[in-house]
């Protein structure tokens, strides 16, 4: 049995160290088995990301310089 959770509409943002997204409204799926943030390139344009290096974190926002690039933070433990 596969559990999912539907949750609509949220609205959500990109909180960086000196700087925040514009707000976005999305519906969102929980799932037991994702442990970590997906999103949709959809989303990505919507809060203005850029995707550098994804392996190692690095993006930065559209209205940033090119080689500066931002690291995300530190995956946090969370249980549903």
């Amino acid at each position: 049995m596969v559990r999912v959770g539907f949750v609509r509409p949220v609205r959500v943002w990109v909180v960086a160290e000196d700087v925040e997204s514009r707000e976005v409204e999305v519906d969102i799926v929980i799932s037991q088995y994702i442990d970590e943030p997906l999103i949709s390139d959809v989303l990505a344009g919507e809060l203005e990301i850029v995707l550098g290096n994804v392996a190692k974190g690095l993006w930065r926002f559209s209205w940033d310089s090119p080689g500066g690039l931002r690291r995300s933070e530190k995956r946090f433990n969370h249980s549903f």
